[in-house]
């Protein structure tokens, strides 16, 4: 009581006590959406918090149950507060995760072709010759002659010695987008042709003759 005029002689006092209730403070923090693609590494995860008074020192981080292996989907991102000076039971704590999805990479297709020579059978690079950059998706191939070589596009090998590329198309699976890979440069080889002379046949600049085998006159041994 504040008497100024000093009156409060003239009273009868009675105090009676009222309660001020202090409420808790409303803090909400939130996760922050991210995304990544398959096999790659979990980005930095961020979120906001908001409601913290009386310069409490409250923070908070965000994690993931995804690791570099986790499979395409969608995680859960949680947020976590660290309370360092035991505020947190003067709050009323709101937390909303976040999704954290992993979708599917673009492999990279190449192709390695290896030394062919002309055998009558169709030859080329095959799906063996075929990185799919970790894809399980099925293997497609295209055959192109090139330059002067007449060929395709075709799904099946060449036969004839020339000039070609093969471009390998791979599927889509589970973790990885269709891709394919650039024309990849190959060639069949000509054979080498080989002549062997028949018994009682003679070659003479690079011809074969076949018949009996003359002395001539001025042949080394010739008797006349």
């Amino acid at each position: 009581l504040v008497d100024p005029g000093t009156k409060l002689g003239n009273y009868t006092v009675t105090t009676n006590n009222g309660t001020l209730t202090v409420g808790a403070a409303n803090l909400t923090v939130t996760a922050n959406n991210a995304s990544r693609l398959y096999g790659a590494s979990n980005p930095s995860f961020a979120g906001s918090i908001t409601g913290v008074v009386n310069g409490d020192n409250i923070t908070a981080t965000y994690a993931s149950t995804a690791t570099q292996a986790s499979s395409v989907g969608t995680y859960p991102i949680v947020p976590a507060l660290a309370d360092p000076g035991s505020r947190l039971g003067n709050y009323t704590v709101t937390s909303n995760t976040a999704n954290f999805t992993i979708t599917q990479a673009t492999p990279t297709i190449t192709v390695t072709p290896g030394t062919y020579t002309y055998s009558g059978a169709a030859q080329g690079p095959g799906a063996p010759e075929v990185n799919t950059g970790g894809s399980t998706g099925a293997i497609t191939l295209s055959y192109v002659g090139t330059g002067t070589t007449v060929y395709g596009p075709s799904a099946t090998p060449p036969t004839a010695a020339g000039t070609y590329t093969v471009t390998a198309s791979v599927a889509a699976d589970a973790s990885y987008n269709a891709a394919s890979s650039s024309a990849t440069a190959f060639t069949i080889g000509r054979k080498a042709a080989s002549v062997t002379p028949a018994m009682g046949a003679s070659t003479t600049g690079g011809q074969t003759v076949s018949g009996p085998i003359g002395i001539g006159r001025n042949s080394p041994g010739a008797a006349f």
